[in-house]
Parts: C-alpha cells; structure tokens; sequence
C-alpha cells in the first residue's frame, strides 16, 4: 500500500513539475524584452524575422543588421528579443542558457529550457501580428543560431527559413525529420572564428543535409567570431527569397 502511494505520489509531483514548467516558460516568453525594427512601422507587417542574439550581448546587439535588411524589405517587421537570463560572465549581457559547462549533457539541457519561453515569445508574437509561420524567418548569431536551429526545427508548421551564423547544432535528432516539417536553412560561418570554429558549421551542414532539409552556406575567408559584409548580402539575399 505504501508502495502504490508513493509511486502515485511521485507521478503528481512530475505533472506538478511539467505544468509549473510550462506555466513559467509561458511567463518569461510573453513578458521578455524586445526591440523592433521596420521600414513602415505604421504599417501592418506580411512577415516576421526573429534575430537572436548571442552569448553575453542583448536585445539591442543586431538591431544594426535588422536596419539595414528592413532597407529591402519594407513589409517585414524584425524582433529582437533578449535573452532572460543575466550571462554568466558579463552581468551587463544575456544569454540564453548557461556556457559554463560545455558538456553534451549540460548544453542539452540548457537548450530545452531555454526553448519553452522562446517558444512562447514567437506564438505570441505571430498572433499579436496574425502572420503564420510560413511567414516567420528565425535568425541567430552563435548562441542565437543554436537557439534558432534548435527551436526552428521543431515546429508542427514549416517556418519560412532558419538563418544562422556562425554557431552549432546541438541536440540532432534523428527522428527530427519523421516528425518536423523542413524549413530551409542557410548557414554562414568564418574560416577563422576562434570561438565556435568552423568544423561545427561542418558538422551542422552535414547532419542537416544527410537528413533532406534543403541547406545554403557561405564559410568566409579570414572572418573571426562575427558578421561582414558578406554575410549580410548572403542572409539579405535568403530573407528576400523567402519572404519577399
């Protein structure tokens, strides 16, 4: 008898567990901080661009390169959310899960909780502005691009498109693709990124393309831990091809 209490007890503490677990990734996502970007901020947008910022900066850190895509394409508005969490290492930034262990295991548990509020950031977002997914790109610079690679993947309706730079790809799955649909992805990483080195843009390329998702990438020659001008010609010219 006290077995069966106990096993019961255990099994309410887990759904207790899961609901308060959803229940505060729906708070963080609906009350995180963002900034916006649109050629026409009068006017009602067709399609969104999330750009995810990386390890240690915030919300503001890609408002730059949202400016100058909002140039071409004056009908999407672009959100810059910032990470909830203060980083590690900077108390002046964000991030979106701790880096302070860099096992498989840490860093994969890290992204599935930091993917509940993001989540529910861009349901939010989408039907504040009733635009589908099939109109909504996810951008993310190295931190971000996990974030947006890893989120991106997992959606029951197609996104546009996934733009990463200079990131990784963590936690592949191999089921991803039986139960996920496909969105095209381009990936843009520098040869000589000390960081996060070029061999996981690789390993990324690889695993996606082995898996039938569609994917575009530019490495860029001498590029450290950054964005050039390159890259930016080469996600312009993806976000236009997808939303334009």
């Amino acid at each position: 008898m006290r077995l069966a209490v106990s096993i019961i007890t255990s099994r309410y503490r887990k759904l207790l567990f899961y609901v308060l677990a959803r229940l505060f990734s729906f708070i963080y996502g609906v009350f995180m901080k963002f900034f916006t970007i649109s050629a026409h901020p009068d006017t009602a947008p067709s399609s969104l661009v999330f750009l995810l910022h990386g390890w240690g900066a915030n919300g503001q850190d890609l408002l730059p390169i949202a400016e100058e895509w909002a140039q071409s394409l004056p009908q999407t508005l672009f959100i810059c959310p910032e990470a909830p969490e203060v980083c590690d290492m900077n108390a002046a930034g964000f991030q979106w899960f701790s880096l302070g262990d860099w096992s498989e295991r840490a860093m994969q548990d890290g992204i599935e909780q930091a993917a509940g509020p993001l989540e529910a950031f861009l349901s939010d977002q989408r039907a504040k502005y009733q635009i589908p997914p099939e109109k909504t790109v996810l951008m993310g610079f190295s931190q971000g691009m996990m974030m947006s690679l890893y989120v991106g993947l997992r959606q029951t309706e197609a996104l546009a498109g996934i733009l990463g730079y200079s990131g990784a790809l963590l936690g592949p799955s191999d089921d991803l693709p039986e139960h996920y649909p496909k969105p095209e992805i381009c990936l843009v990483h520098g040869l000589s990124d000390p960081v996060i080195p070029v061999a996981a843009h690789d390993a990324a390329l690889g695993w996606l393309k082995g898996h039938g998702y569609t994917v575009s990438s530019l490495k860029v020659p001498g590029l450290p831990h950054g964005i050039d001008e390159s890259g930016l010609k080469t996600g312009g010219e993806f976000l236009k091809r997808r939303l334009g």
